[in-house]
């Protein structure tokens, strides 16, 4: 009887781990990768510095309207490094809008 419960308890808490390590996988393939930053638009052209690489993105979309420029925005999406070094920014979804962009003076 001890042992038919140990045997129970041990696939149990196999069945719970690999269930935990099939949920995390999961999340993280099914994540897409955001950016934050200030929208910026010249020329009819949209463009976003990402906050945490400093890279300036031109922002491509497919039947999502872009933010307006001038607004600090998280946007989720697609990033691609083109054969000539530029990095386009493939917008899914427009996440928080965190306001006007802040301006900074550099002294």
């Amino acid at each position: 009887m001890i042992r038919t419960v140990r045997f129970g308890l041990i696939i149990v808490l196999a069945v719970a781990m690999s269930a935990a390590a099939f949920g995390q996988t999961f999340d993280f393939t099914l994540r897409k990768p955001s950016i934050v930053g200030c929208v910026q638009a010249s020329k009819g052209t949209s463009s976003l510095i990402d906050e945490k690489d400093n890279r300036t993105y031109v922002l491509v979309r497919d039947h999502v309207a872009l933010p307006k420029s001038g607004e600090r925005f998280k946007l989720q999406g697609k990033k691609i490094e083109g054969a000539d070094g530029k990095y386009t920014f493939d917008v899914k979804k427009v996440g928080r809008d965190y306001g006007p962009c802040q301006v900074m003076i550099v002294r």
